[in-house]
């Protein structure tokens, strides 16, 4: 008896197997009712997000089993980021704050050239590309990718004691597993696209334009494995202005773009580093001795002029951080609100302001009943 028990629920459990497969078939061709048997069915209701299941006990038991292990809350995962700009001098090759030669004792170190730097993590476990392991060209754009081992906290203080860098954004994004976050930090650049000029009875002229993003586009898809580690799939573009072309007489900007892809997996909590986009500009200034600079022709022997070329590097600090539950995720909203001091303030008056409508709206009913 126990041999044609254990046959008949191994016989049981391919039966059912080869219906699943039939299942995901039908769903895959838009089947709204899937047929398991002739008295096995399963209706999804959209409109209240649930399935109606009808089917005997031991298939319903199955199809019970395998929803619960589907149909799962999926973990959040908060995104990071702080965008800085970070000046080079003549005798640097890269700005990197937080992996440069240490200009003061202790552990963290900022200013200088690049160095190796115990706090910089570029193994090749680390980043997975076609590009590079480690430091490396990338296609344009961020050219090298790297973990600090320290937090975003800590990078932070680092970078508020080194005057060549200037926090430019500091964003937070909150995703789901396997869905992407986005970045942009750039501007809209008006192009005229075309025009008219009015004729006989009208007058004037009216352009056509259209509005172009440049700047940096940071996609961020987070995935969460098992063990706990965070894979980022990370694309990013780069859209720099060049110089103008004249077209029809409307000058149309230049639009340099570059763009690279990398997957890096990482611990919950860590903080990455992506770098290498450096950008030249051009300055010319003059200066001299007030009034005798201005003179005609001998006020050249009271001024300078001097040319320079301005090279900063952009850098993007990344952490990524594992929301498990709704709760862990308002915790972090809260935290957040209670650091931003206008926040709290609007909320504060918005509360007070709801307490007198309230009041308001409750003494107007208490005379109405009089």
């Amino acid at each position: 008896m126990k041999r044609s028990s254990g046959s008949s629920v191994s016989s049981n459990r391919s039966s059912f197997q080869d219906r699943l497969r039939k299942v995901i078939d039908k769903a895959a061709d838009g089947e709204e009712e899937i047929e398991l048997l002739a008295n096995a069915r399963i209706v999804p209701d959209e409109r209240s997000n649930s399935l109606l299941i009808f089917a005997n006990k031991q298939d319903l038991t199955m199809i019970t089993n395998m929803v619960s292990k589907v149909d799962v809350l999926l973990a959040q995962v908060l995104i990071e980021a702080i965008v800085l700009e970070v000046g080079i001098g003549d005798n640097q090759t890269v700005g990197v704050s937080m992996a440069q030669n240490p200009k003061n004792s202790g552990k963290y170190s900022y200013g200088g050239a690049m160095s190796n730097n115990s706090n910089l993590d570029t193994g090749n476990n680390f980043l997975t590309s076609t590009a590079t392991n480690g430091f490396g060209a990338l296609p344009g754009g961020f050219s090298y990718f790297g973990k600090y081992n320290d937090t975003l906290d800590v990078a932070v203080t680092a970078i508020a004691t080194d005057n060549s860098v200037q926090v430019v954004q500091r964003p937070r994004i909150q995703t789901s597993h396997g869905i992407p976050g986005f970045f942009t930090l750039g501007e809209r650049v008006p192009i005229v696209t075309g025009g008219f000029t009015g004729g006989f009875n009208s007058a004037g002229s009216q352009s056509f334009v259209q509005y172009l993003d440049i700047g940096i586009q940071l996609s961020v898809q987070p995935f969460i494995t098992p063990e706990g580690y965070i894979v980022m799939e990370i694309s990013q573009n780069v859209d720099q202005r060049g110089g103008d072309v004249i077209i029809d007489g409307n000058p149309n900007p230049v639009v340099n773009q570059r763009a690279a892809q990398a997957t890096l997996s990482v611990r919950d909590g860590d903080t990455i580093m992506l770098g290498g986009f450096i950008k030249q500009t051009k300055n010319k200034s003059k200066s001299g001795i007030p009034i005798l600079k201005d003179i005609p022709v001998l006020g050249a022997l009271f001024r300078t002029k001097s040319d320079s070329n301005d090279m900063t590097e952009l850098i993007i600090l990344l952490r990524a951080t594992v929301l498990k539950t709704p709760e862990d995720a308002a915790l972090v909203a809260k935290e957040q609100r209670e650091s931003l001091p206008g926040v709290k303030n609007m909320e504060e008056d918005m509360k007070k302001d709801t307490e007198k409508r309230a009041e308001k709206l409750l003494r107007s009913n208490r005379r109405s009943k009089k």
